[in-house]
């Protein structure tokens, strides 16, 4: 009997997880390959914890943020996105020499059947839409295309989205929503053309935390956290570059981190190095924010 899934079922967060870090992170790295793997890193953790969206900011707005910020994000893409549209929905470039010798992050969206004898109707897989005419198709890591329930006027070449199977025979799909499941799936990239002040501005009504060897313990803000999080369904984590903390970054702003931020919180109490590095303290404080923030 074939099966009907790769992978078990799991669900996502109550609360929406969003972490931010800056375009900066990779600052002073050269080295094409250290970089990758740094940035491979932020998505191995946030595919671990069930981060929902990576929102990469621009520490300062010049040239060589924006520079970097493109360079994080598209390396963040490429890693979320299933081998079997990697070649369709990214083109060739130098900045993805390293991505492709990665191992996959295994999330759910890259464990579906490949083959079409173990796919079910109504199963949501990420696609890629190849033609519109003369009725728009999609590739969805099948043996065969997959036609769009939508008219061609209404469809571009090169759309990359989630689709959801109705009927195998005929083999057609219809566009699903990433709000259509119960299920985590992966997590989304965002660039903000902003700064941080900007970022957290535009996330007004959200429950937003710093991250700062300077804040405060966890154990000594759980019940504050606990009834904040349920209050406010969407939660955003911020984290600085590994040269400036949240209070130097915002302080080129004019913007005072007491007034910003609903928590700050050091998530590495007694830490035994100098400086831990963007990429660790988003491992740490995912990891000891996982189960309030579910």
């Amino acid at each position: 009997m074939a099966r009907k899934s790769m992978v078990q079922p799991v669900s996502k967060r109550r609360t929406y997880l969003a972490v931010a870090f800056p375009s900066s992170v990779l600052s002073p790295v050269k080295n094409n390959l250290v970089a990758t793997l740094r940035i491979a890193e932020i998505a191995r953790a946030a595919a671990i914890f069930r981060v929902d969206e990576l929102l990469v900011y621009l520490e300062r707005d010049r040239p060589v943020d924006r520079s970097l910020q493109r360079f994080t994000s598209l390396i963040l893409d490429y890693l979320a996105t299933p081998q079997y549209i990697r070649k369709r929905a990214f083109a060739l470039s130098r900045d993805l020499r390293y991505a492709g010798a990665l191992p996959p992050l295994r999330t759910p969206n890259q464990l579906v059947p490949a083959s079409e004898a173990q796919v079910s109707v109504g199963e949501v897989r990420e696609g890629f839409v190849t033609r519109v005419r003369p009725r728009p198709s999609v590739d969805i890591g099948l043996e065969s295309e997959y036609s769009l329930d939508l008219p061609p006027e209404s469809v571009k070449v090169g759309t990359r989205g989630l689709f959801r199977v109705v009927d195998k025979r005929a083999k057609r799909v219809q566009r699903a929503d990433w709000s259509d499941s119960g299920d985590y799936w992966r997590y989304t990239v965002s660039a903000p053309v902003s700064t941080l002040g900007g970022l957290l501005k535009s996330h007004g009504d959200w429950l937003k935390i710093g991250t700062s060897r300077y804040g405060e313990p966890v154990s000594g803000t759980l019940s504050l956290l606990q009834r904040l999080v349920p209050e406010r369904k969407k939660a955003l984590v911020v984290f600085g570059s590994p040269s400036h903390g949240l209070n130097e970054i915002l302080a080129e702003e004019k913007i005072n981190v007491r007034d910003t931020f609903d928590l700050t919180l050091n998530t590495a109490i007694n830490q035994g190095v100098a400086t831990v590095r963007t990429e660790e303290a988003i491992l740490i404080s995912l990891s000891v924010l996982n189960e309030i923030l579910d």
